[in-house]
């Protein structure tokens, strides 16, 4: 069994390579199916990169974790923004809006995004702390 285990690994990974150069080529060599085996983020930028239209929040939040991974903080952002908006209700990301508006120096929409959030949150010293986290943004 720890044989077989070992061939899938490693066509996953060998096929995780590949969609990466060139996803309809992946595709077309291993199928459709591995895209299952792939993790939510890099399902979605694999579906983005095949033509696929992203309708779903949790698709744009897969590709804002991608983009924050990668360092592209505004991007990421815009992409939890798109997530939220499709949603409107994804506490995660508005989380990681919030944090992305942040990291990218968008200070204007890291307060609104963080006090979003905080809007989320019940009443409590998490709540504080964000409101007052997002009064202090910028100065």
């Amino acid at each position: 069994m720890a044989v077989r285990q070992d061939l899938y690994e490693r066509e996953v990974a060998r096929f995780r390579e590949d969609i990466k150069k060139d996803a309809a080529a992946a595709v077309r060599q291993y199928g459709i199916s591995l895209l299952h085996s792939l993790s939510p983020d890099e399902r979605a930028q694999a579906l983005r990169s095949l033509g696929a239209e992203l309708v779903l929040a949790e698709d744009f939040c897969n590709l804002g974790i991608a983009a924050a991974k990668d360092g592209n903080f505004a991007d990421a952002a815009n992409l939890f923004k798109t997530a939220v908006e499709k949603s409107g209700s994804m506490t995660d990301a508005i989380y990681n809006m919030a944090f992305c508006f942040e990291k990218a120096g968008m200070f204007p929409q890291a307060t609104a995004a963080w006090n979003t959030y905080a809007d989320t949150l019940p009443a409590g010293q998490d709540k504080l702390d964000v409101k007052k986290h997002a009064s202090e943004l910028g100065k």
